[in-house]
Order: structure tokens, then C-alpha cells, then sequence
């Protein structure tokens, strides 16, 4: 039943192509053509490569200080940009996984996140600035220690092509907006 269903998934792949060029022929519609990568996707260009990076972040109404560490490369050809972080949390290690882009026909960014201390998923959305420099994208997170929704807004800005911020706002049942993380890259040097 597996080979069954695997031959015929091959043979769609394979057929695909023709199908197309053979409804162009006949006059009807041809497959849809994927999205492709466009100016914010290019916009997103100085976050890909390796960092350095300084965390600022409350946990329990204290401030802590961190060093970690970030690569980030493209993948699915230019439309997602994949961040890995890699850092110590209370002695343990600690990987989070972003997926960063644009959906070209929501006409929104993208932030998907997730880490190995959490089984949930975090995703906003948001916007680019016209001027390419900042991306603020918004949504809804568990706040780990009381369990409640808090609002999050994230926040991009590009300094220069070695340097750039990300930023976490949460706001809460009492409506304050509080900065509760902010990361500096710096792109490390070969």
C-alpha cells in the first residue's frame, strides 16, 4: 500500500509539469505558479548569517543578562529565513527555532517560534516598514509563569548590515506594555 501510494505521488510530481503545459494548449487555466520571494523578502536580507548575541530579559520581575548565540539561513528558496539560537537557561541548554518571511498574498510577516523547554508554538504576524528597516509583528502567548494570555508585540530593526535588534512586548490584564526581552546582534566575523 506504501509503494502504491508513493508511485503515485512520484508520478504526480513528474506529471505536473506536463498537465500544465497541456491545459496552455487547450485554453484552460493552468496550475496556479508558486509565490515568489519580493522586496520584503530582500528587505529581510541583512538578518540571514551568523551572530553574536547580547540578551536583556525579565523572568519573575528580575532582569537577567545572557550571551547567545544565532544562525540564520534561508530556506524553501528565499522565502523563509530559519533562525537557530542556541544559549543556557537555569544550567540547561536551550535551542529556539524562527521561522521568519513574508506572505505575499496576506501581505503580512511572518513569525513562527518554537524551543525545547516549551511544547507550544508562537505566531504573529505583523508588517514591514516601508523603509525596510523594522518589522513589527503581533500576537498572543501563555505567559510561562502565571499561565495567562499576555498580548506580545515583536519588534525588528535593522541598524546596519553587522547589527541589528529584536525586541519583546507584552502587555497584560493591567494593559501596560512592558519591554521583557531585547537581543543586539552582532554579525560575527569569519
Amino acid at each position: 500500500m506504501i509503494r502504491a501510494l508513493f508511485a503515485f505521488a512520484a508520478a504526480a510530481l513528474l506529471l505536473a509539469p506536463a498537465v500544465g503545459k497541456s491545459q496552455e494548449k487547450t485554453g484552460k487555466p493552468a496550475l496556479p505558479q508558486p509565490d515568489a520571494p519580493g522586496k520584503v523578502h530582500k528587505q529581510m536580507e541583512p538578518l540571514a548569517g551568523k551572530w553574536d548575541v547580547d540578551i536583556t530579559y525579565v523572568m519573575m520581575g528580575q532582569e537577567h543578562k545572557g550571551k547567545v548565540s544565532c544562525e540564520a539561513n534561508w530556506m524553501l528558496d528565499g522565502r523563509f529565513l530559519r533562525q537557530e539560537y542556541h544559549s543556557n537557561v537555569m544550567g540547561k541548554p536551550y535551542t529556539v527555532i524562527q521561522h521568519l518571511g513574508y506572505d505575499n498574498r496576506k501581505k503580512k510577516t511572518i513569525e513562527l517560534m518554537m524551543d525545547n523547554m516549551s511544547t507550544g508554538l508562537l505566531l504573529n504576524e505583523g508588517t514591514m516598514s516601508e523603509d525596510g528597516k523594522t518589522i513589527t509583528n503581533h500576537g498572543e502567548m501563555k505567559d510561562p509563569m502565571t499561565g495567562k494570555t499576555v498580548k506580545l508585540r515583536t519588534v525588528y530593526t535593522i541598524v546596519d548590515p553587522d547589527h541589528f535588534n529584536l525586541e519583546w512586548f507584552t502587555t497584560g490584564d493591567d494593559r501596560k506594555e512592558m519591554k521583557t526581552v531585547s537581543m543586539t546582534h552582532t554579525r560575527r566575523k569569519p
